[in-house]
């Protein structure tokens, strides 16, 4: 089979789709998530086992992929889940095996937050990014971990953690 795939965008909510363009799976990875820049009709992040990719022109003829893992701070290397985009489209959170990485500046410079590291997946939590979930560990022995300081600290999740916050009532 084929790593070729068409991108495709509908801008009437799905009634219609147009190609944008092909995504060459086995040059830049195949796409796991695709997150779309709210402040912008036009930009897109995905994530391959590849790395971070910044989409532009998505809407606007054929879109331009730029990979942004391995410069300007951001590690070479798959993306554990899918990536955090903030509503202005300025702060962008990653995760990957290397430990968690956020942008303030739309993804052009990434600083590591935490030492979390061994990361096989990281959600962040949409309307409030100081909360995030993970897992880590090597493969066979990971383990859930939740964080409320942005990345800083994680704790593992216990049945007695999780009985411990309910009663607390957050």
């Amino acid at each position: 089979g084929s790593d070729v795939a068409a991108i495709v965008g509908s801008t009437d909510g799905g009634a219609t789709w147009t190609s944008r363009g092909t995504w060459d799976g086995g040059t830049r990875g195949r796409i796991n998530f695709m997150v779309g820049d709210a402040s912008s009709d036009t930009l897109f992040y995905a994530t391959t086992g590849q790395g971070l990719w910044r989409i532009t022109n998505a809407f606007s003829g054929t879109f331009t992929a730029t990979k942004l893992s391995g410069s300007n701070g951001l590690p070479a290397g798959g993306i554990a889940g899918q990536p955090y985009v903030s509503a202005d489209g300025q702060t962008i959170i990653v995760g990957n095996g290397s430990g968690i990485y956020k942008s303030t500046n739309g993804g052009g410079a990434f600083s590591k937050v935490g030492s979390h590291n061994d990361l096989s997946r990281l959600w962040v939590n949409p309307y409030d990014p100081t909360k995030m979930l993970t897992t880590a560990g090597q493969t066979g022995t990971q383990r859930p971990y939740y964080s409320t300081d942005s990345g800083a600290t994680f704790t593992l999740v216990s049945a007695a953690n999780v009985a411990k916050r309910a009663s607390a009532g957050s």
